[in-house]
């Protein structure tokens, strides 16, 4: 009897000490600066996600793939997840989200010579503003966009968008994420960003969370593993060094 509860209480000790898979692999795209196999550690996000999964001891592989099929992977239980990814509603029937790894928050750049100040559309009447084509952003801007209020120019990049910020003035402010406005900075006019900067109110934020697959069983266990881990990364504070330095090109290729 006491030789069957000892084997017992081993047993138990052993499922809650080793009880979770020790490696995952997600999918993820090219997005720089947050994901891309062109840059260092895979973008800042796959190095924040990599190492709060490591202070958990899981091992973290990644497959690049383009979105529509990496999606059908993950829900079908064929890969374990992904990164990075919105939490919507239609999504929490197939998913499991972790604590948000993450907010894109989409401001306006300008240049510090400009004397740039707002707080409702009205504020931003009568200035050329850059945007991209084919993107939609808070309600309010797109109305105000549609209605004539205000002025968009489109293009295809942000790349595109703060070169026309930072040469030639054809644009007055540049409308993108934070890290995403720095990047293009970093790639097109690395010698401009001391004269760029982006206005403090933000237009939108948006939560990004590691989305796993409930049709893989060690998924569930594995969001609270990655939720204990990014609590560590930022209470040791390099989850906000690491953002600093996408922001400054460190993970940028030579």
């Amino acid at each position: 009897m006491l030789k069957s509860i000892i084997v017992a209480f081993l047993s138990l000790l052993a499922f809650f000490s080793f009880g979770y898979e020790k490696s995952i692999t997600l999918t993820a795209g090219n997005y720089p600066p947050y994901q891309s196999p062109n840059l260092k550690h895979y973008g800042v996000v796959s190095r924040i996600v990599t190492e709060a999964f490591a202070l958990e001891g899981v091992e973290v592989t990644y497959k690049f793939l383009p979105w529509k099929r990496a999606y059908k992977y993950i829900l079908a239980g064929k890969l374990d997840g992904v990164g990075y990814a919105t939490k919507k509603s239609s999504r929490l029937e197939h998913f499991y989200f972790s604590d948000p790894v993450f907010e894109k928050k989409r401001v306006f750049f300008h240049l510090k010579s400009t004397d740039f100040d707002w707080n409702s559309m009205e504020d931003l009447q009568g200035l050329k503003i850059g945007a991209l084509r084919g993107y939609s952003y808070s309600d309010e801007f797109d109305e105000a966009d549609a209605s004539g209020l205000i002025a968009t120019q489109r293009v295809n990049t942000h790349q595109q968008n703060m070169t026309k910020l930072a040469h030639g003035n054809r644009i007055d402010i540049a409308l993108s994420t934070i890290d995403q406005g720095y990047y293009a900075l970093q790639q097109v006019h690395p010698e401009d960003i001391a004269l760029v900067t982006y206005h403090p109110k933000m237009l939108q934020t948006a939560g990004m969370h590691l989305m796993l697959s409930k049709k893989v069983e060690k998924n569930k266990q594995l969001v609270e593993v990655f939720n204990r881990g990014l609590r560590k990364l930022k209470q040791s504070g390099k989850y906000d060094q690491y953002f600093m330095e996408s922001q400054r090109g460190d993970y940028i290729k030579p």
